[in-house]
């Protein structure tokens, strides 16, 4: 009986590791390592209050890695930060560029358009970091909106340009620095080819698709507009049951404003009127 009590008062009395949740600093502002602590034990600390909270909250971090229209053929990305993921998002690898790269569209693979795209005209072509090399800094790729990746493994999404009918990157600013960005078109009004609505006539609401140069990231699209007049013009978000749209212009003829919409993956937006002309102005994007 005596024994059996020792033993258990031995144990009451031993010292044992205590371990918090998988947070920073334990979630209590405890020092992760310590140096009374067991060696033995330093790997599972580092892990779950350094290690895997880091990596929580560096998973979709980005900052700057502003893209620039350098040519008809060439897209420039500035110098940033960013964190690559593989495609099963389960591997991080965080660069940073002290020197902008750029994407050529006459190229194929890293610097320019993955194999398993190709440069096609009148497409919108999401561009890509890339942390593949054996490096600090990252590399970039482009490939058709929708098409995996197959050249690379490692890579993070940071914005898209449109290649137009006669083949050339259209020309755009970009706006921003963090996860939430916008893209402007230059020289909209009268450009046929951002051109979505042309004199269009509808007495019920119908769809307007801009898929084709507005990438599926966008949660806003930025219109230009030209009404003709003669009865009211209705912009509305796509499935919307409101009955006077999202936006109305009244009997103005010769009307021309900028108008922003909300918008969802399809990119698709309804209007209602006649004689009315539409542009997409730009799109506020995430990354």
């Amino acid at each position: 009986m005596k024994r059996l009590f020792l033993v258990l008062l031995m144990c009451l009395i031993m010292a044992t590791n205590s371990y918090a949740i998988d947070d920073w600093k334990q979630g209590t502002g405890t020092d992760a390592v310590v140096g009374t602590q067991n060696a033995s034990d330093l790997d599972t600390t580092i892990t779950n209050y350094i290690q895997d909270p880091l990596d929580k909250l560096l998973t979709h971090h980005i900052w700057g890695c502003i893209l620039t229209h350098t040519s008809d053929d060439v897209v420039t990305i500035e110098v940033g930060e960013v964190t690559c993921s593989n495609g099963a998002g389960t591997i991080r690898r965080m660069r940073k560029n002290i020197a902008a790269t750029t994407i050529d569209f006459t190229g194929v693979g890293v610097g320019g358009i993955d194999s398993g795209s190709a440069r096609v005209v009148s497409t919108m072509y999401d561009i890509y970091a890339v942390a593949d090399a054996n490096a600090t800094t990252f590399t970039a790729i482009a490939a058709e909106q929708g098409n995996v990746l197959v050249d690379v493994t490692y890579y993070r999404y940071i914005g898209s340009a449109y290649n137009n009918s006669a083949d050339s990157i259209e020309k755009f600013y970009f706006i921003g620095n963090s996860a939430t960005c916008k893209i402007t078109y230059d020289d909209v009004y009268g450009n046929a080819e951002l051109r979505v609505l042309n004199a269009g006539a509808a007495a019920g609401f119908t769809d307007v698709d801009c898929s084709t140069m507005v990438p599926s990231t966008s949660t806003l699209i930025s219109f230009s507009y030209t009404c003709a007049g003669g009865e009211n013009f209705y912009l509305r978000v796509n499935g919307s049951s409101a009955t006077n749209g999202y936006y109305r212009v009244e009997n103005i003829a010769g009307t021309t404003d900028v108008v922003d919409i909300p918008t969802d993956a399809s990119q698709v937006v309804e209007y209602k009127g006649s004689n009315s002309t539409l542009y997409v102005k730009g799109y506020t994007f995430t990354r």
